[in-house]
């Protein structure tokens, strides 16, 4: 008898027990929030910043308390839902990144700082953040990458005009100078010199002038030059010179020489680099805006249920 009261005692005390850890559990994984596919719940939200957690469970006074839990838990519930809507809209879009992605980011960036996953740890503590916060951070960079480089940017059109005004009000922070394309003709006597560019003065063709007088079928070609490149001597020359002009005779080293402009840039139009560089940051800015109104149309295509 005293036996199956004592069991039924056991009994008792271990469903109390069980009723009492689903009770707890469920205040933990209590949900929040929901956007589309998946929810957001009370561990996730105090797990992303355990230590800021800690700091506002040890307040004791109770109605501080709950104000400071209350502001955390909303801003951080509206930081989460943001990235939900990512996450779930590029699953739409066919974008994924797997957690071995992820992996390997985080060893990339081990190698490259020569740290290991301890001292990696202690960096992100003294940051109060996890690893776990830290990889989350890592697989949202690489999708937000991933959907502007993927699907976004091949919808972004960069054109000439935009170049050209971009190049002209950024010309102090890029690299830019005029460009001449050259041709040479260089003869060892003046008086032969000047016969050659009487020739050119009735013909008109340089590069006929240099293959009669100079011998060079390829007509003194040079190639393409940048003004701010060329030596102080060469500046003074060509200074102010455009396409079609000829310059003053130069006497160097017991030669005479002519420099002739065949093709004139002016340095707002930008070398090919230079054009590059100016389309990707204007690629670039377009990208964020259409991004930004990626995300906005997301938020409305994307069901979100907040529960707090």
């Amino acid at each position: 008898m005293k036996f199956t009261v004592k069991l039924r005692l056991l009994m008792l005390l271990l469903l109390l027990l069980s009723l009492s850890q689903q009770a707890q559990a469920q205040v933990i994984d209590r949900v929040y929030a929901r956007v589309g596919d998946d929810v957001i719940t009370k561990f996730d939200i105090e797990s992303l910043n355990p230590e800021r957690t800690k700091a506002i469970y040890a307040i004791k006074d109770q109605e501080e308390q709950k104000r400071v839990l209350a502001d955390y838990t909303k801003k951080t519930l509206d930081f989460l839902v943001d990235q939900y809507v990512v996450l779930n809209s590029a699953r739409r879009e066919g974008v994924r990144v797997s957690d071995q992605e992820v992996d390997n980011a985080v060893k990339d960036v081990m190698e490259k700082n020569g740290i290991t996953e301890q001292q990696l740890l202690e960096l992100l503590a003294k940051e109060n953040r996890t690893m776990a916060h830290y990889k989350w951070q890592i697989k949202m960079d690489i999708l937000s990458t991933r959907v502007r480089s993927r699907v976004l940017a091949p919808k972004v059109v960069v054109t000439d005009d935009e170049i050209n005004k971009y190049i002209k009000e950024n010309g102090n922070k890029l690299d830019i100078s005029d460009q001449l394309e050259l041709r040479m003709l260089k003869l060892e006597n003046r008086l032969a010199l000047e016969r050659a560019l009487e020739f050119f003065k009735k013909n008109g063709s340089f590069v006929e002038t240099t293959a009669k007088f100079a011998g060079d079928e390829e007509g003194g070609y040079l190639g393409w030059f940048e003004y701010d490149a060329l030596d102080s001597s060469l500046k003074d020359l060509l200074k102010g010179k455009h396409k079609g002009d000829i310059t003053a005779v130069q006497s160097f080293g017991g030669e005479y020489r002519v420099l002739y402009v065949e093709n004139f840039k002016d340095k707002y139009e930008g070398t090919a680099e230079v054009r590059q560089t100016a389309a990707g940051a204007i690629a670039d800015e377009k990208t964020k805006i259409v991004y930004d109104k990626w995300l906005k149309d997301s938020k409305q295509r994307i069901l979100v249920q907040y529960m707090y």
